[in-house]
């Protein structure tokens, strides 16, 4: 009785099986090719926003410098606010106790800081509203206003020293300037008003 041959048991050789290899392969590839996408795009954008606050964070940093020299400047000329802010780095006649200067924000003649341009500064009172109005009494406060903030730091820079976003009242306004803000920032008393 002649013996059967043993075979293992497996799937016979199809002639096409080689090429279903190499689009596994493929396959694989681009789905770890997603995988890899996602992650960049999710890592992206952690980092823009540990950009944006530390946008938020030289902003809120600079404005709180220049409201310290602008303090520095009412105190040493004895609470007199001077009509001319370029006392904060040239001398003032008015002023006789004038040890300045007290900023680095000068370029030029007007106050600027580089990463946003010219500062204003101004009187207006403390009341509700964006931008703050109203000049006289004793409510009226010093304003610096920096133009064309990007509207995500001009929110982070409210929450930050306001300790709220609320665009229109505490110590910093927003106003709309197109896709950027208008960021306004109450800097000192004005106690001789």
């Amino acid at each position: 009785m002649p013996t059967a041959s043993r075979t293992p048991n497996r799937a016979p050789r199809l002639p096409w099986a080689h090429r279903l290899r190499g689009a596994i392969f493929g396959l694989d590839a681009r789905v770890a090719l997603v995988i890899v996408g996602s992650l960049g795009i999710g890592a992206s954008m952690s980092i823009m926003g540990v950009i944006q606050a530390a946008r938020a964070g030289a902003l809120v940093s600079n404005l709180n410098m220049l409201k310290k020299q602008i303090q520095a400047l009412q105190v040493e000329c004895h609470n007199n606010l001077p009509d001319d802010w370029s006392g904060l780095y040239n001398t003032l006649g008015s002023c006789s106790a004038w040890r300045g200067p007290y900023t680095n924000f000068e370029s030029a003649g007007t106050l600027r800081f580089p990463e946003y341009g010219d500062i204003g500064i101004f009187l207006a009172q403390r009341g509700a509203g964006a931008p703050p109005a109203g000049t006289g009494g004793v409510d009226q406060l010093t304003w610096a206003v920096v133009n064309n903030v990007p509207r995500v730091t001009a929110e982070n820079v409210d929450l930050a020293l306001d300790g709220a976003a609320t665009p229109t009242t505490g110590d910093v306004r927003l106003v709309v300037n197109g896709a950027n803000r208008d960021v306004y920032y109450a800097v000192a008393q004005c106690p001789n008003c």
